[in-house]
């Protein structure tokens, strides 16, 4: 589900990043602390999962953390 909320101030962004029970990025794992979105979810508590990439397996070569 899409849900825009439009422009929000930081206290309703708070409120609503306390809502979220899981945050899910693309971003994969190496690269983490270059996302705002993550450094939001993670300053408010929330779990992420994210991809991590292996580079020395072909067949198998994503899996997220």
């Amino acid at each position: 589900m899409n849900i825009s909320l439009g422009n929000l101030n930081e206290d309703e962004i708070t409120y609503e990043l306390q809502k979220i029970d899981l945050g899910i990025s693309s971003v994969p794992h190496h690269t983490l602390g270059k996302s705002g979105s993550v450094m939001a979810f993670l300053s408010h508590g929330v779990p992420i999962a994210a991809p991590v990439i292996h580079y020395e397996y072909e067949r198998f070569g994503i899996g997220i953390i």
